[in-house]
């Protein structure tokens, strides 16, 4: 057995536990699966979030297994706090939910790890022994939903990294348009589909593109009479 090895399956005296779950048989239940588990000590059950966050400020465990639908305070609210008022405890999410709102929300509250229902016990131990040594534990099941959340992110969006903020996307001069809500800044959306200034080089101070009389609108600025008919959408 290699020294890695060593190091996350025999660790240094029991990793103390506080077990969160609104269920009471499935509470019940993953007590004494913990009491049987070697390297684990469980120190305190709680019913909700609320009371785990209570409970671990008490107990001070290493490790919080924490579900995440429960009432007074979800699991990912509970997370979010335990994080702040104690960094040092590590949360594993463990539930029955494996759809990408629950697996990216408890991992931007500070959850280190996450599991389903239906994780055996060797499992169970091992993400708990992963945590406490401060590494990240996923379950292969809910892996693919990260990456996919992931990859749905907004990538398009400018972002201002001095103060933290992101505006809306938008499309700047010849990018893609259907009307001027989708250009940047001053820029106008041109007949050819295209974000533009409104002008050309030949025709250098021509005003931009509006519709004619009878022209699909959408509010007055569409228009070049600076009227849009409410019950037609169209110029007149």
């Amino acid at each position: 057995m290699s020294a890695g090895e060593r190091s996350a399956d025999a660790p240094r005296g029991p990793v103390r536990v506080v077990l969160a779950d609104d269920q009471r048989l499935v509470r019940e239940s993953l007590g004494t699966l913990l009491g049987l588990l070697d390297g684990v000590e469980l120190v305190a059950s709680a019913a909700d979030g609320e009371e785990a966050v209570a409970l671990a400020e008490l107990h001070r465990p290493q490790v919080v297994l924490m579900d995440l639908r429960m009432p007074r305070l979800d699991g990912i609210e509970a997370t979010r706090a335990l994080r702040e008022r104690q960094p040092d405890v590590s949360v594993i999410a463990l539930t029955t939910y494996a759809d990408d709102e629950s697996v990216l929300g408890a991992l931007r509250a500070g959850a280190r790890g996450y599991l389903t229902k239906d994780a055996g016990s060797e499992d169970i131990r091992r993400a708990i022994l992963t945590v406490a040594a401060g590494e990240a534990a996923l379950d292969p099941a809910v892996q693919h939903h990260v990456v996919s959340a992931l990859a749905r992110e907004t990538t398009t969006s400018d972002c201002d990294t001095v103060a933290g903020a992101c505006a809306p996307a938008c499309a700047y001069e010849g990018g893609d348009c259907l009307n001027d809500n989708d250009c940047c800044g001053v820029l106008v959306c041109g007949s050819n589909g295209t974000c533009g200034t409104g002008t050309t080089d030949d025709d250098a101070g021509a005003p931009p593109v509006c519709g004619a009389p009878g022209d699909p609108c959408y509010d007055n600025s569409d228009c070049c009479s600076d009227e849009c008919a409410a019950d037609s959408l169209t110029c007149y």
